[in-house]
Order: structure tokens, then C-alpha cells, then sequence
């Protein structure tokens, strides 16, 4: 059972939306590497007009091995997403099952084992953290990747994948800003019981804009 805890960047959390089920194995594929195991393909479900409306993900040891004196690394394993079709013709995160029943890969040399992480270079992919931490926008950072001459196999180097990656290590760094800003007001307001904060937020409760004065003079 994996009971790994920690600032997850990849995790598909129920809600999340993509606009192909190809983007959404990607992320997913990104966050079973983080965590050390692979995934493949599982059931779909089609409706009366041959339209697929729900496709599953699952790990590489879900289903059971049918097969007397074979070697198989399916153990029943329960890890999956469960997408969904949206009315625009993207996808969904229904449903997301986090644990595992067996043991997770750790290393490169471990975690390249699993079929589907062929594709992916921990480099490149630190690569990409390391770049949008230093304010490089993504059309840059598509550009650059696709000029780099790299020694391993590359992440995936779709766009819209780019832009999901680099949009979700936005969303963690505004939120870490925040969090930051928030204590730094804290420790100011001890200092200055006069301290006036005033937070703007939007219909969704987002901050806009934060202002503060202080009581000295």
C-alpha cells in the first residue's frame, strides 16, 4: 500500500479537464513516473452511437493473470482514473483511485521498467520546472525543447501538454506566494498592531489584489 505524502504536482485530481484522452495519459503517465509505477490503457464504454463517452486509465498491475506459468505483473492492482466525455468534446477526471497493493519503483534505472515510461526524461522534465521558475513563458520553453538535443528519450513534447504542466506549476507557485505573503503579514501585524490588510477577491474567491498600511509613522 503506497502511503507517500508530499506536494503533488501531477495528481489528477477528480474535476481536472483536458481536451483529449492522449493529453490526459500523458499527465497521468507524468504523475505514475513521479510515483514509480506505469500505466496502460483500460475499459472504454461507448454510447448507441458508437461514441466513446468513458475511458479508463489504469496501472500496469490492474486485472488478474488468467495465464497458469506465465510471468505477469497483474496483481489486481485498484490505481486508476476514470474519465469522462464533457459536452465540448474534452474529458474529466471522474474518478481517481490513489492507492496501490504492491510496491512502488524508486530510481530511473527501476522506474524505466514499466512499459509506459519510455517516453519520459526526468531530465527534460526538470528541465521544464527549472525554466518556468524563471519566468520563461511557455511558447519559450516549447522552443527550446524542441532545439535541445537531449541523450535520453524526451517527455512528451505536445503543446498542450506543455501548457497543462506548465500551468498547473503556476497554479502551485501563485498558491506558494501566497501562503508566504500571508505569514509575512502575520509576522508584520506583531510587530504593528496597527497593520490594516485589505484583500480583494473575485467571484470564485481568488485574490486580485492585496493592500496593506502600516500604523507607523
Amino acid at each position: 500500500m503506497n502511503d507517500r505524502r508530499g506536494n503533488e504536482i501531477f495528481e489528477p485530481m477528480v474535476g481536472t479537464d483536458f481536451n483529449s484522452c492522449q493529453e490526459a495519459y500523458d499527465f497521468y503517465n507524468l504523475y505514475s513516473w513521479e510515483h514509480g509505477f506505469g500505466i496502460r490503457r483500460g475499459r472504454s464504454r461507448v454510447n448507441t452511437n458508437k461514441y466513446r463517452t468513458m475511458h479508463d486509465l489504469v496501472c500496469q498491475c490492474a486485472g488478474k493473470n488468467d495465464k497458469e506459468n506465465s510471468s505477469s505483473c497483474k496483481i489486481d492492482c485498484k490505481a486508476m482514473v476514470r474519465l469522462l466525455r464533457t459536452k465540448d468534446h474534452g474529458w474529466y477526471v471522474s474518478t481517481f483511485v490513489k492507492e496501490h497493493n504492491h510496491h512502488l519503483s524508486v530510481g530511473y534505472d527501476a522506474k524505466i521498467q514499466w512499459n509506459s515510461h519510455d517516453s519520459i526524461d526526468p531530465i527534460a522534465f526538470d528541465f521544464i520546472k527549472n525554466l518556468r521558475s524563471n519566468n520563461v513563458s511557455v511558447g519559450k520553453v516549447y522552443n527550446i525543447l524542441g532545439g535541445a538535443e537531449w541523450n535520453l528519450q524526451a517527455v512528451p513534447y505536445r503543446k498542450q501538454v506543455l501548457l497543462t504542466l506548465c500551468a498547473k506549476l503556476s497554479q502551485d507557485t501563485v498558491k506558494d506566494d501566497l501562503t508566504k505573503t500571508m505569514k509575512l503579514m502575520q509576522d508584520m501585524k506583531m510587530e504593528d498592531m496597527n497593520l490594516k490588510v485589505e484583500i480583494d477577491v473575485d467571484g470564485d474567491g481568488r485574490v486580485r489584489t492585496m493592500l496593506w498600511v502600516t500604523g507607523k509613522k
